[in-house]
């Protein structure tokens, strides 16, 4: 429960095996939380194990910007900040990640290591 704010909006989306949660407080997207099947690091929460309650990423993980948009692909995640940045995790065999390799990128604790 938040105290003294007042949630004006609230997603939830399934996708194959990863389900998110969204919460916005006064216009602006505070948190995700992700839980689901987490091979590939597909969940951003810097392992490759599933979680199967909802975990929440911070905001320190998006270098405390607002989220503005979630996407979920079959084993990956992409978060797009209010200021235009985007963060990706997960499995990047067709370059769905937008980088040019093949790998798999996962997050580190709070962090997420692709920047884009």
């Amino acid at each position: 429960m938040i105290v003294g704010r007042a949630v004006t909006k609230r997603s939830l989306w399934f996708v194959r095996w990863i389900s998110v949660s969204s919460v916005e407080l006064n216009g602006k997207q505070r948190f995700a939380a992700l839980w689901g099947n987490g091979d590939h690091g597909r969940l951003g929460h810097g392992s490759l194990e599933s979680q199967w309650r909802p975990n929440v990423l911070p905001s320190s993980a998006f270098d405390n910007q607002n989220l503005r948009e979630i996407a979920c692909g079959g084993a990956h995640s992409l978060f797009l900040t209010d200021h235009g940045r985007v963060y990706a995790s997960g499995l990047n065999d067709y370059g769905q990640l937008g980088v040019s390799d093949d790998r798999a990128y996962i997050t580190e604790k709070d962090k997420f290591l692709m920047r884009l």
